[in-house]
């Protein structure tokens, strides 16, 4: 029923067909199959209805190729946050990214003082920070880019250029 429907079976969220919500079941099978406990045969079914057993690297690997073809046709990476490439809202994830790089920058400062740092869910991975700057090493300035937005809203009433450095 969900995957005729959406052609992947990556997020069911609200779908019920049975006792037990799809999505409680698709975080058991993906906990089992990184575990190494899910049989072949069960790896083999689940792949062929479209299974995605790493659904956040998949959406993180989306998002870098959106942020790729955004940095190539723009000369960088700093897109605004209402900024969409190829139907991806490649500025809103921009933005997620930042937030969690500024996250583990807090977090770590935190670290060197001494101090407790709690949970790390959210920020960035050191890996994903990297390929990130591999795109545009200016990509999460220490300000923040909302003065970027204005801009082109300006440009469109005015009849003006803005001039900006790349």
């Amino acid at each position: 029923m969900f995957r005729p429907r959406h052609h992947h079976v990556a997020d069911a969220r609200g779908l019920v067909p049975g006792r037990v919500p799809a999505w409680v079941w698709l975080t058991h099978q993906r906990r089992s199959y990184k575990a190494g406990r899910l049989d072949a045969q069960r790896v083999a079914e689940s792949d062929g209805l479209g299974m995605v057993w790493a659904p956040r690297e998949d959406a993180f690997a989306d998002g870098l190729a959106a942020a790729k073809a955004w940095a190539g046709a723009h000369g960088h990476f700093l897109p605004p946050t209402t900024a969409v490439r190829h139907e991806y809202p490649v500025g809103k994830w921009a933005k997620n990214m930042r937030d969690a790089a500024r996250l583990a920058d807090r977090i770590a400062a935190r670290r060197k003082v001494g101090e407790p740092v709690g949970s790390e869910a959210g920020a960035l991975t050191d890996e994903r920070r990297r390929q990130l700057d591999d795109i545009d090493p200016g990509w999460c300035p220490a300000w923040d880019n909302l003065h970027q937005q204005p801009c082109p809203r300006l440009s469109q009433k005015r009849d003006i250029t803005l001039r900006t450095a790349h």
